[in-house]
C-alpha cells in the first residue's frame, strides 16, 4: 500500500478516514491513555522513497509481513524508546514526550541503508487481534445510511472461543468499562490521599476516643504512624492493580499472580478496593495490648458461681408450643 492511499495527510499525519467522517469518531467521550496497559501497541509501517510499502520481515511460512506491532511493556519500552539520561521509563510511567528508536526497528526489519518514510500509530487494543492466524476479529455487519453508526459482530469460530474476544465484546456491547481505560484513575485517586487524611479516617472509623487512646496509652507518634500507613497503602494498591498479591499478611505479598486480572473494572470498584486496602493496612499496624499479669476478682468470681447455680436449679411447668414457619 502506498502513502497516497491515505485520504488526507495533515502535518505529516496520515488519515485513512475523511475529516467529515473523522469528526464522528473524534467526538466520542472515551479517553484513552497510551502506555498504561499490556494491550497498548505501536504499529510500525515503512515506505520507500516512492511511497511504496515495504515488507518488514518474513514469517515462518515465507510470507511477507507489511506491519510490525510492538507490544508495550517495560522491556520493549527500554529497547525501542530514546529518552534523556535520568528519566525513569517504565510501563505506566511514560513522560509527556518520548522518541521511538526508528533506526533499531528498521535494522531489525532487514534494512540497514537507504532513505525511508515511516509511519507510527499508537494503538489501545480493546477488541480483536492483529494476528490474522487467530481469526479473532470483528466484522462490520451494517453501516447506517447516515454513515454515523456501524454494527459490528465478533467472528464466531473455534479460534475466537479460545481467546478473550467474546468477553471483550460483551463488555463493549453492554457499555461496560475496560480495565485499561480506568487504571490511570488509580494514581489520581491515591494522589488525593495523604497522612493527614488517614488520621481523619482513623478518627471517623474508630472514634475520636480511640484515636486519643492510640496516642496516649500506646505512646504512638501519630504523624509517623499515619505516614507508615500511607506508604504501605501506596505499595499495596500498586501491587493489587499490577496483578500481584497485595494482602499485607499474605506470604506471597508482592509476587506476581498466575491468573490474569479481570478485563472490566469500574472507577467505583477502584475506590472500594483502595478503601478496603486502607482499612486492612490500618488494622495490620494497629498495636495490640500485651497482658502480662492477671488477677482474680473474688466478687466477680462469686457472682459467676451464683448465676451457674441459679441456672441449674431453675424449674418450670410452663410448656411452649413450637410452630413451623
Amino acid at each position: 500500500m502506498a502513502i497516497k492511499t491515505f485520504k488526507e495527510i495533515i502535518d505529516n499525519k496520515g488519515y485513512r478516514i475523511l475529516s467529515k467522517d473523522r469528526d464522528i469518531f473524534e467526538e466520542g467521550r472515551l479517553q484513552s491513555f497510551f502506555g498504561f496497559s499490556d494491550n497498548d501497541y505501536i504499529e510500525f509501517i515503512a515506505y520507500d522513497i516512492n511511497d511504496n510499502q515495504l515488507p518488514l520481515k518474513i514469517d515462518e511460512l515465507g510470507n511477507e509481513e507489511l506491519v510490525k506491532y510492538i507490544r508495550i511493556n517495560t522491556e520493549t519500552i527500554r529497547n525501542y524508546f530514546l529518552v534523556e539520561e535520568g528519566v525513569v521509563l517504565e510501563k505506566g510511567l511514560l513522560p509527556s514526550q518520548y522518541f521511538i528508536d526508528v533506526d533499531r526497528i528498521l535494522k531489525e526489519s532487514g534494512y540497514n541503508d537507504g532513505i525511508f518514510k515511516v509511519q507510527f500509530t499508537l494503538i489501545n487494543r480493546r477488541l480483536g487481534y492483529f494476528d490474522d492466524s487467530t481469526k479473532s476479529k470483528l466484522w462490520i455487519k451494517e453501516i447506517s445510511p447516515s454513515r454515523t453508526e456501524i454494527k459490528v459482530l465478533p467472528q464466531i469460530n473455534s479460534a475466537s472461543s479460545n481467546t478473550d474476544l467474546l468477553t471483550r465484546f460483551q463488555i463493549f456491547r453492554t457499555d461496560g468499562t475496560f480495565r485499561d481505560d480506568t487504571l490511570p484513575f488509580v494514581n489520581d485517586y491515591i494522589g488525593r490521599i495523604n497522612p493527614q487524611l488517614i488520621q481523619q479516617f482513623i478518627k471517623d472509623t474508630y472514634t475520636e476516643k480511640f484515636y486519643n487512646k492510640l496516642q496516649n496509652e500506646f505512646n504512638i507518634n501519630i504523624d509517623t504512624f499515619s505516614t507508615t500507613i500511607y506508604n504501605k497503602l501506596v505499595e499495596s494498591v500498586s501491587y493489587h492493580f499490577d496483578n500481584r498479591y497485595s494482602t499485607i499478611t499474605d506470604e506471597n505479598y508482592g509476587r506476581k499472580r498466575d491468573t490474569e486480572p479481570t478485563l472490566e473494572l469500574s472507577v467505583n470498584t477502584i475506590k472500594d478496593i483502595i478503601k478496603r486496602k486502607l482499612v486492612e493496612i490500618i488494622d495490620y499496624y494497629l498495636p495490640n495490648r500485651v497482658i502480662t499479669n492477671t488477677e482474680i476478682d473474688n466478687e466477680l468470681d462469686t457472682s459467676i458461681d451464683e448465676v451457674e447455680t441459679i441456672i441449674q436449679s431453675s424449674e418450670s411447668d410452663t410448656m411452649f408450643e413450637t410452630n413451623v414457619i
